[in-house]
């Protein structure tokens, strides 16, 4: 009953302004090789995290443009897995992520280069004329989505391998391995059936001097 001078101790919690938005990483697999390309399907991943101490990612929204389209997708959460990118061609994959805040990513981009097919070639064949040396024979080959490895490779020649003192109806030219800039790759020849004559005539017999004036 006695009024006396209470102490009271109050806390008071304050959250912080969350004022940072969130920050994306994309993962590719298999990895692009040294020039950029891939000759197999690519799968995606991508992952946010938000500043220390913030709200924390909401969500992740990604889409496709190029040789594979995929419309605006956002997923709820830090992390978006097996994003599948299965088109020849250039696809770029963009993407940006949002925090519980309302702050939202500048939009990031990925650009997947695929090349699924190997070179296309193409030679001569064999004329059916007899070859008093060896036979060049003409290649040429195309690659239309990556392009080719060697710029070489868009024209050249395959060759007969006879030597010399020898003779043969059914020569064949080596081969040349054609690369793309993914790595895929075509064997040109060979091209079989030349007839290279390399054997000058032989001598069977003559007569005998008839020892008459």
């Amino acid at each position: 009953g006695v009024n006396v001078p209470t102490v009271f101790t109050f806390y008071a919690h304050f959250k912080l302004a969350d004022v940072t938005p969130p920050t994306t990483t994309a993962s590719a697999s298999p990895a692009a090789n040294a020039a950029g390309w891939n000759k197999a399907n690519v799968t995606v991943g991508l992952s946010a995290v938000d500043n220390t101490g913030g709200s924390g990612v909401k969500e992740i929204t990604y889409s496709a443009s190029g040789a594979q389209t995929i419309p605006s997708t956002t997923v709820a959460g830090s992390s978006v897995s097996g994003i599948s990118i299965t088109a020849e061609g250039t696809t770029t994959l963009s993407f940006f992520a949002e925090d519980n805040a309302g702050n939202t990513e500048a939009t990031k981009t990925l650009v997947l280069k695929i090349d699924k097919t190997a070179p296309t070639v193409s030679c001569g064949s064999a004329d059916d004329a007899w070859h008093a040396m060896n036979v060049n024979i003409p290649c040429s080959a195309s690659d239309t989505v990556s392009g080719l490895l060697a710029a070489g490779d868009a024209s050249f020649n395959l060759s007969t391998n006879v030597a010399t003192g020898e003779e043969t109806a059914n020569a064949s030219t080596g081969t040349r391995v054609v690369r793309d800039n993914a790595g895929n790759e075509s064997t040109a020849g060979p091209v079989s059936g030349n007839k290279v004559d390399r054997k000058a005539p032989q001598l069977v017999s003559c007569q005998a001097p008839d020892g008459a004036w």
